[in-house]
């Protein structure tokens, strides 16, 4: 008997392992070009900020590498201490070499959906569903941009140490071994100091801790959990809170131009609780019917769009309290019928998974309703990855608790075939929008490489890369907002690491080569004919996206610094949206009011 139940588990074990390996394999095949994608958007300005911690205030030189616990790069007040300690370290690992930046970021979203499964077998004896649509998950178009861009890593490590952290806490369940209530907090810690919209996450081992199920005889008894629970929660949040008093008192924080009040307003706080609920739906409407994000919307990156997101940015904003009431009142009568049928055991599990989710995404909306218009939320794919793993984990404990009454439980597969299909597609489309967009970038950046390898470009030969290059690449090639804001000095050079930036000039008079903005090789300076056909890029599109010009770009940020009370930067930047448009009247006019302002700005 013993033997028959070893075989049966070798046998499950190698099904499990060959399932994991060929959906590596697909993940790879489906998005393989984007594992030679060059660094994109924030990745510029946090490589710049890496080079000048030197010149950043607080710390001596032995201790400059501790501004990266305190790293706002887009001055959103964040405390994600982790997220800069991991990509400094990649950084100082790879420098310019992206492809193992992108590898490293792939290998953690395997990760992940790897210990998703696992966790649902936690609630889940139905290995077949978990394969389903753990599978499923894996190729959902609304957060795949998640592998496609590299610098989501932080939101996935942190995934993973909480998927981690359960996991341990559920062992401690079952064996009452101490030591696992300290893997417990180092999990849930880290996930925290990774990414703080998962702050309430750990007060789910109290829901964890309720349920029969995981705790068999020998278990704690109830007293030992309410003492390991308080311990567990107490020196969580303890740390967490002391490591932020630690890490402020530095002296290395840049105060950011929002203000802590725009967190304390009451509008904001029920406006999030209606989002994250009309995220249920339309999280689920965009897994089952992707192509209602198209036509996306291409700037310094890459966003969902489509008719629901127009409308509703429209002016239509009372969508979001309608939907999100119905869907609060559809989710609330379906937990109270589980509740007066005295299923209790499911209805904890399922508002364990229902507080992670909105618990995330609430925390995510309430954040960005500070800074941002009210629909940005539903633009940005990284903001479907948490929900749309836990709505897999409850249709897997469904598909596990109530499949097998299910009328039309036969349909249920090829439903998710095609499913799969129409997500698959929409992600090579985005797939093909990154590839054809960040070609020449790509070009550019490996010819430099291929310069200072062969020793053509080095300390006695420099290389002069034009401030305004960026202007000749497409739009996703450079996030112009954060560029001209907070990167004083170059644009590419910073992503090479600092031995290799003194083949690097910013006077053109010092170069000896210059980056032909033809067909972005390395050429030498004065060789005629260079740059004479070159034409400054100012959108592209196509019917599967919109290509917002970088003159509204250039337009949008000169209003920051005009807001700031910096006129001449604002006009600098003026000037520029309309070289890049001159058709972009908005920009004349607000231009002109400056003149009238300052007649010194005209100089």
């Amino acid at each position: 008997m013993l033997w028959k139940t070893a075989t049966n588990d070798k046998a499950k074990n190698t099904f499990s392992a060959i399932y994991f390996l060929l959906l590596f394999i697909l993940l790879l095949s489906v998005s393989f070009p984007s594992l030679s994608y060059p660094p994109l958007s924030d990745y510029w300005e946090i490589f710049y900020f890496f080079h000048h911690l030197d010149k950043l205030p607080g710390l001596s030189q032995m201790g400059q590498w501790l501004h990266c616990l305190n790293t706002d790069p887009i001055e959103q007040m964040s405390y994600r201490p982790l997220f800069g300690l991991y990509y400094y370290l990649i950084h100082l690992l790879f420098g310019s070499n992206y492809v193992l930046f992108n590898i490293f970021n792939a290998v953690f979203y395997f990760l992940t959906i790897y210990l998703l499964y696992k966790f649902s077998l936690e609630f889940s004896r139905n290995k077949l569903a978990s394969f389903v649509f753990i599978g499923l998950f894996a190729f959902l178009f609304s957060h795949f941009d998640m592998l496609l861009w590299s610098f989501q890593t932080h939101i996935m490590i942190g995934f993973s140490m909480s998927l981690a952290g359960f996991m341990v806490y559920l062992r401690y369940l079952r064996t009452s071994k101490p030591i696992l209530l300290g893997g417990t907090i180092v999990f849930l810690l880290g996930a925290m100091l990774c990414y703080e919209p998962f702050f309430l996450w750990p007060l789910v081992i109290i829901i964890l801790s309720s349920i029969k199920k995981f705790k068999p005889a020998g278990s704690p008894d109830h007293n030992t959990i309410i003492k390991s629970n308080s311990g567990v929660l107490g020196a969580i949040y303890s740390i967490y809170f002391l490591f932020y008093v630690f890490t402020r008192a530095l002296g290395t924080y840049i105060q950011p131009t929002h203000k802590i009040s725009y967190f304390f307003n009451l509008s904001n706080s029920i406006t999030a609780g209606f989002l994250a609920a009309f995220n249920i739906f339309y999280g689920l409407l965009l897994d089952f019917f992707p192509f209602l994000a198209f036509p996306l919307k291409v700037t310094e990156n890459i966003y969902m769009s489509g008719p629901l997101v127009n409308y509703i940015a429209s002016g239509h904003k009372e969508v979001i309290f309608i939907v999100g009431s119905l869907c609060g009142l559809i989710l609330g009568f379906f937990l109270v019928f589980l509740y007066r049928r005295k299923l209790l055991e499911e209805l904890k599990v399922l508002g364990l998974f229902l507080f992670l989710m909105l618990a995330e995404i609430y925390a995510m909306f309430f954040c960005r309703l500070a800074i941002s218009e009210l629909e940005y939320g539903l633009t940005e794919f990284r903001y479907q990855y948490i929900p749309n793993a836990f709505m897999v984990l409850i249709a897997i404990f469904l598909a596990d608790r109530f499949g097998s009454s299910f009328k039309y439980k036969k349909l249920i597969y090829p439903l998710l075939a095609i499913i799969l299909i129409f997500n698959v597609f929409c992600i090579r489309l985005v797939v093909d929008i990154y590839t054809w967009h960040l070609a020449p970038l790509n070009t550019m950046l490996s010819n430099i490489k291929q310069g200072i390898n062969k020793g053509a470009i080095n300390q006695n030969n420099k290389l002069y890369i034009d401030r305004d290059m960026p202007d000749y690449l497409p739009h996703l090639c450079w996030n112009i907002g954060l560029g001209e804001r907070f990167i004083l000095e170059g644009n590419y050079q910073w992503i090479f690491p600092r031995r290799q930036l003194e083949y690097f000039t910013g006077n053109p008079q010092e170069a000896v080569w210059i980056i032909n903005k033809d067909d972005f090789g390395i050429a030498r300076k004065g060789q005629a004919g260079i740059s004479l056909k070159a034409q400054k890029i100012n959108s592209l599109g196509s019917k599967w996206y919109k290509a917002l010009g970088k003159d509204q770009a250039y337009l949008q940020t000169g209003y920051i610094f005009k807001n700031r009370g910096d006129y001449k930067q604002a006009a600098v930047l003026f000037r520029k949206a309309i070289e890049m448009e001159p058709q972009n009247q908005e920009a004349q006019d607000v231009l002109v009011n400056l003149y009238n302002f300052d007649d010194g700005l005209k100089k």
